[in-house]
């Protein structure tokens, strides 16, 4: 009855056989039995190159992985993939020694010496696994559409620790990719090329120094730059220094969502971005060392520069040492006054008053600010686990204004929902008030 199957539909039934993770195949394991049942199946197996087109190896310490016979079918599995297109993710966040440090060098530098297959790949490992200075020819890769490359330096590695560099040539133009993500112990050509069709950067970027293994925040420009079409940047930015390079000014006319997370003096970066298009943006600090009022000024003339539709906001500074000490309420007041159209506004770490609580109230007569702040808020989150100067009436009296008019009956306002983690908060008052006015209420406590 298999020999009256459509090759079509005999083909489907094979791609739904192949394992989704390699950790553990073999070859008598599929697809590679698949191949062995009759002379009829394996004609298939072997003549559709993209059922071997895929592969993933996750290596993350909770399964066992014998890795050598690993890579005996990783072998197999790209010669039988032919000229096809390859799909593939190789993951490990462990240091490796003897055989299977050998054996996973061995399927990394397999994968590596078919960069001109290349379409979809994921390479995810520490600098001490694989061995040395790869580099890879993005001009080599036509097909490349996404490519992800982390090659982490363990918190624990002693300084002067030999490690392993992978370099990145992408001087000439990459046409095809779309996504792209790096991060670790990686160089990058001193030019980049044009990347018409990059939408998606995701980048973890330190100080320049000529002893750092790392992108440096002058690499980050590099793809801003060469990108015209960016919609969405996620980047992690370390600096411990001051003395950066002048970074040039530069419009991104079709980004949409700017997530940035901070350790350093990095205002000047703000400082050179406009983004006209923005309608999400997160900024979060990672450590003390950062410069919430140098920042926050950053994100004011960015606003006031840019003119975004901003719908989404969230300022953290809840990572930082100095969380719930950092006064800067009047700036972050004046970032909302930036942001009429926002939908959903996020708070975290920051030293907040009443005051603050009294501009968001659309019934205040406070001299704070004039006109209604952000009056189509749907979402509102304030944590705060160090001091603050909040009270419950004040809350109350501030969603009262979003979900009734000054009669105190209903009206369309937008608010559905509003997050409170506040050290020594008096919840209870707000409980039941939300619940009858049809709002949302999530709480510490």
């Amino acid at each position: 009855m298999a020999q009256n199957i459509l090759p079509d539909v005999l083909f489907e039934i094979f791609q739904r056989c192949v394992p989704s993770d390699m950790s553990d195949v073999s070859l008598t394991t599929s697809p590679f039995n698949l191949s062995r049942v009759c002379r009829s199946w394996r004609h298939l197996a072997l003549e559709r190159t993209s059922l071997w087109a895929t592969m993933k190896l996750q290596h993350d310490g909770v399964r066992f992985v014998h890795l050598a016979r690993t890579k005996r079918a990783w072998k197999l599995w790209l010669r039988r993939s032919a000229a096809a297109s390859l799909t593939a993710g190789i993951y490990s966040d462990r240091i490796l020694d003897g055989d299977d440090n050998d054996a996973f060098a061995e399927i990394v530098e397999m994968t590596f010496a078919e960069q001109h297959r290349w379409k979809d790949i994921s390479i995810w490992c520490n600098s001490f696994t694989a061995s040395p200075w790869r580099t890879l020819h993005l001009n080599a890769s036509p097909h490349l559409e996404f490519l992800q490359l982390r090659n982490q330096i363990p918190l624990f590695a002693l300084p002067g620790c030999s490690r392993n560099e992978i370099s990145i040539d992408i001087s000439e133009q990459a046409h095809t990719m779309h996504t792209l993500s790096l991060g670790g112990a990686i160089y990058l050509s001193p030019s980049v090329g044009l990347l018409p069709n990059l939408h998606t950067i995701y980048i973890q970027a330190h100080c320049a120094s000529p002893r750092s293994s790392a992108l440096t925040i002058q690499d980050f420009f590099k793809f801003i730059l060469s990108a015209p079409n960016l919609t969405r940047i996620y980047a992690s930015l370390i600096s411990t220094t001051s003395e950066i390079d002048f970074l040039p000014t530069v419009t991104l006319p079709h980004l949409r969502h700017l997530q940035l997370s901070i350790y350093g003096f990095l205002e000047h970066l703000l400082g050179a971005l406009t983004c006209p298009t923005l309608e999400e943006l997160y900024i979060s600090f990672l450590d003390e060392v950062s410069k919430s009022r140098e920042i926050w000024d950053a994100v004011i003339d960015m606003l006031s520069r840019s003119r975004p539709p901003l719908r989404y906001l969230t300022l953290d500074s809840s990572a930082s040492h100095y969380s719930g000490s950092l006064r800067r309420e009047d700036q972050i007041l004046l970032i909302l006054r930036y942001t009429p159209d926002l939908r959903s506004m996020s708070i975290r770490g920051q030293y907040l008053t009443d005051k603050f609580i009294d501009a968001l109230n659309l019934h205040s007569e406070s001299e704070v600010l004039t006109g209604n702040l952000c009056p189509n808020l749907e979402s509102i989150t304030i944590v705060c686990k160090g001091e603050h100067n909040i009270t419950a009436e004040g809350v109350k009296d501030m969603i009262c204004s979003r979900i009734c008019d000054r009669k105190g009956e209903g009206t369309d306002k937008h608010l559905r929902k509003v997050v409170l983690d506040l050290k020594d908060f008096e919840y209870p008052p707000l409980v039941e008030f939300c619940s009858k006015g049809g709002v949302k209420l999530i709480t510490s406590k």
